[in-house]
């Protein structure tokens, strides 16, 4: 009995010093026409893995769901921006452009010394309910990206600063070093009818250094240009994985080997001690 109660005082004693797992911070900004970022309305779930975002103005309505499976896995992680993310454009003529980012910290898996980041749509859907003589275009573009850096955080861009507006993201968006490719779609309708808007390619990929923690940013990028076409929408669904980086057959075939160097120095010292003896 006394044996029991001190295993029982040992795994609790354990389970109270085991850490405690972190929490994820996270959020949605939204720059319109190059301004500043603006926080989006976020509620989140109590697992933390799936926020709904909203914002209004008079220019655009953006709602939408993004989803992760934070803290991520050994496996990989992920962080989609999209689950048929809307934008309604309010405006009646001209040409205005939205960014939407999509921020969680901190992720702690995978953990490694390469990855490959990948980011990837199937394209998006645009309407337009204007009637007749009207039209509505979209240039659009997705992009991916982490960052590990000694001061990561919430939208930062992949060396601790924080990104800044541009359309397309060429500059002030997430590092080459640690983001995939970006993703280009565009399309247009005319009269009251719907179309696909096909990105190219529809996936890209960039092996970068790993590392934990760290912090996930997705950015979404368009530029609307509206003929009379007031109420045209835009739905997309759009999802960035970070996963680890295959091994190098080179790499491989010696780690493979090591057991092998093992066996074979054990056997020469064997037969070098048997042939001490016989001596």
């Amino acid at each position: 009995m006394r044996q029991l109660k001190i295993l029982a005082l040992m795994v609790g004693t354990a389970l109270l010093a085991a850490p405690i797992p972190a929490r994820a911070a996270f959020g949605v900004k939204v720059s319109v026409d190059g301004g500043a970022f603006v926080n989006a309305s976020v509620l989140g779930t109590p697992d933390e893995t799936s926020f709904f975002y909203s914002y209004v103005d008079t220019l655009f309505n953006v709602t939408g769901t993004v989803t992760s499976n934070f803290p991520g896995f050994q496996s990989g992680a992920q962080l989609t921006l999209g689950n048929n993310s809307t934008v309604r454009s309010l405006f009646t003529s001209g040409t205005h452009t939205l960014e939407v980012a999509a921020s969680e910290y901190a992720f702690t898996a995978p953990a490694g010394l390469l990855d490959v980041i990948t980011s990837g749509t199937t394209g998006g859907t645009l309407n337009n309910i204007g009637g007749p003589g009207t039209s509505i275009t979209v240039n659009a573009t997705y992009q991916g990206g982490i960052d590990k850096s000694v001061g990561a955080a919430l939208f930062t861009n992949g060396a601790g600063a924080l990104i800044t507006p541009a359309i397309p993201p060429a500059v002030g968006g997430m590092l080459a070093s640690s983001s995939a490719p970006v993703l280009f779609g565009s399309a247009t309708v005319s009269g009251t009818n719907s179309s696909g808007v096909p990105f190219s390619p529809t996936t890209s990929s960039n092996v970068i250094a790993g590392g934990v923690p760290f912090s996930f940013t997705d950015i979404l990028t368009l530029s609307v240009t509206s003929n009379n076409a007031v109420g045209g929408s835009f739905a997309i669904s759009a999802s960035t994985t970070l996963s680890p980086a295959p091994a190098p057959a080179g790499a491989v075939l010696l780690l493979t080997s090591f057991p092998m160097f093992g066996i074979g120095a054990w056997v020469r010292r064997r037969r070098d001690a048997r042939a001490t003896v016989a001596v």
